[in-house]
């Protein structure tokens, strides 16, 4: 797996990581800018003996996620991570790393979906990791997390990547034009991920730049003007999900342009129960009608 595309402030905290990972940590940052992409590959850094080349027998265990010192915890059939998935990943760290002079990984990926019992639970191991155990909540959504679990973790922010990069990276990878990867790297404010699947559907950048102008419209002052923007998103075709990242970089971003702290913390709030409402199987329209409420 080839070094991911990063912004230069979080590439330094990951190379540190690849030579020797003493901690558990937090990777966080909008989704799609390349959080559980790079968990992998530093997965692979710690793991491989080799160069990491096409023919590593562990790179190619890795990304399959078939090795035996990688353990990946998601959502599975339920709209969050359980409690009973963490009693389960308990039972597993209990036996040895399958290396005995190697670094067992726990990623947990959508961090944001543990409940609060199974983030309660999770604590003990977190202050005190089982030998030669180290774990990466991966997370779009830092502040759904208890205090308690943030305190106990180192964090990585991944922050979104310059778009100048970003358009380089294109036309390295799929030969887009230049005047195409520069538009696409716009409109996807600063995350790779994105920028990817823009590319390869390029039908897509037109639905975003019209996203785009709906997520304006929904962060209004104005509740009548974000009551006919969300009547008009129930029918766009185009996932809820990245209209709620959208919305949520958009707030964060707002901070930094001086947005009082308190407003910020309660319009995430209302899009992290957005997005629980969407796992739960809510239909779009009432979220929509819910968040032209809350925000």
């Amino acid at each position: 797996m080839t070094v991911p595309l990063l912004h230069s402030r979080t590439l330094a905290q990951v190379d540190k990581l690849s030579v020797a990972i003493n901690s558990s940590y937090i990777f966080h940052g909008p989704r799609s800018s390349g959080k559980m992409t790079t968990a992998m590959w530093l997965a692979e850094r710690l793991a491989c003996d080799g160069d990491g080349g096409d023919n590593c027998s562990v790179c190619r265990q890795i990304e399959s996620a078939n090795y035996p010192d990688l353990i990946i915890v998601a959502p599975e059939d339920k709209p969050s991570v359980t409690i009973e998935q963490i009693r389960r990943l308990f039972t597993t760290l209990a036996l040895s790393p399958y290396r005995a002079d190697g670094t067992r990984l726990v990623l947990i990926d959508q961090a944001e979906m543990l409940t609060t019992e199974a983030q309660n639970a999770l604590l003990k191991n977190l202050e005190e990791p089982p030998s030669r155990t180290q774990f990466i909540l991966v997370t779009s959504a830092l502040e759904s997390l208890l205090p308690t679990v943030r305190s106990r973790l180192a964090t990585v922010y991944f922050a979104p990547v310059a778009s100048a990069d970003i358009a380089d990276f294109l036309q390295q990878r799929s030969n887009v034009r230049p005047v195409d990867a520069a538009a696409l790297a716009e409109l996807s404010d600063g995350l790779v991920g994105e920028a990817v699947r823009l590319s390869d559907l390029p039908e897509a950048a037109t639905a975003r730049t019209e996203l785009d102008h709906a997520a304006s419209q929904l962060l209004h002052p104005n509740r009548f003007t974000r009551l006919i923007a969300a009547r008009r998103l129930a029918d766009n075709k185009q996932p809820m999900t990245d209209l709620l990242s959208l919305l949520q970089r958009r707030v964060v971003a707002s901070l930094v342009d001086g947005q009082a702290a308190a407003e910020v913390r309660r319009q995430i709030a209302a899009l992290v129960s957005a997005r629980r409402l969407l796992a739960a199987g809510v239909v779009s329209r009432v979220v929509l009608d819910r968040l032209t409420v809350e925000l």
